[in-house]
């Protein structure tokens, strides 16, 4: 197991996740972002906050970023 961090970024907000989260490999430290970040978004619409260029950066324990993944990739249109 490994730990990944999930900061979240913004054009002027950088939330640095002190506690980090536990998982088998990065594939499913991606899925809990994706659930994450729905959730984050629902309460961002409800509030009337804007939500364009949110992100989580994920990163291992020594900081290095694994992936970036901008919270409207996990929006669906249609």
């Amino acid at each position: 197991m490994t730990r990944y961090f999930f900061n979240v970024r913004s054009e002027n907000t950088y939330i640095s996740d002190a506690e980090g989260q536990e998982h088998a490999d990065l594939g499913a430290a991606k899925e809990e972002a994706k659930i994450a970040a729905r959730e984050m978004l629902a309460e961002l619409v409800k509030r009337g906050h804007h939500i364009d260029g949110r992100r989580f950066e994920i990163t291992d324990a020594s900081g290095t970023v694994c992936l970036t993944m901008p919270f409207r990739d996990v929006l669906r249109f249609s």
